[in-house]
């Protein structure tokens, strides 16, 4: 038990260190766009389906959320992910 401990403590060390590394660079993070989407359709009109970093953000109230990253003040991040298909993994339930 306590070897996975280690190895997710690890893990979530890099992915922080990595998260850090890319928003504090210049060079290599493109410029990102805001969508607001409320419902599936506008999946299909407004998301490229093309590699993309994305964030689901929401102004939902959560109990527990400890990400500390917020857009516009409002809208808190309750999930991030990375692939080739973002059309097809945003039409699944985040969690």
């Amino acid at each position: 038990m306590n070897n996975m401990k280690t190895r997710l403590h690890d893990l979530l060390n890099d992915f922080r260190k990595e998260f850090k590394e890319m928003f504090e660079s210049e060079d290599d993070f493109p410029e990102g766009t805001w969508v607001e989407i409320n419902k599936e359709e506008d999946i299909d009109k407004k998301i490229n389906h093309n590699r993309s970093l994305y964030l689901i953000a929401t102004d939902c109230k959560f109990y527990e959320n400890p990400c500390k990253l917020v857009f516009n003040e409002k809208y808190k991040v309750i999930y991030r992910g990375e692939g080739y298909h973002p059309k097809v993994r945003l039409k699944k339930p985040p969690f």
